[in-house]
């Protein structure tokens, strides 16, 4: 084994170390004492968030509302009939980027007003400048948090 293969190896196991202990993440898993730690091993990351988006989509929502999210570069739709071929392989890594292919889907689904729930500015300043390709009569962002919630309209048609 060269130097390098050794160094690499060495690396990966102070990660590993620095990771703390392998945890599965599964409706019946306790939740962790230390959030941080278990966020620092990216594979608890992940596998939280492909339980999570699964989760999400299997509450049922009120009225007609749906619910869609990714996992991993799939979508996933609790609704019966609701054609997500449009959205999935989604190949978009970041969310401000992702989250408006599912609202110019929507729009072509015929749904005529949409609301995004974000903290981050970057999706505010997308959703001004995507609104008239996206084809909807009203976007409403819903940013920010605790004194600095509020509720922005992108435009009205």
């Amino acid at each position: 084994m060269g130097y390098l293969q050794v160094r690499q190896l060495e690396k990966r196991n102070e990660r590993e170390e620095r990771c703390g202990t392998r945890r599965r993440v599964s409706s019946s898993t306790r939740i962790p004492g230390n959030w941080p730690d278990f966020l620092r091993n990216n594979e608890h990351k992940q596998e939280l968030f492909r339980f999570l988006a699964q989760k999400c989509v299997d509450y049922e929502t009120e009225g007609s509302k749906t619910t869609y999210s990714t996992v991993d570069d799939q979508v996933v739709c609790l609704s019966r009939g609701t054609i997500i071929s449009a959205l999935a392989p989604c190949s978009h890594e970041e969310a401000d980027s992702r989250i408006f292919v599912h609202v110019k889907d929507m729009a072509q689904q015929g749904h005529t007003k949409a609301m995004i729930r974000t903290v981050d500015t970057d999706m505010v300043v997308i959703a001004v400048a995507k609104f008239l390709q996206i084809g909807l009569e009203e976007l409403w962002v819903a940013f920010g948090t605790g004194k600095n919630y509020g509720h922005i309209v992108t435009y009205t048609r």
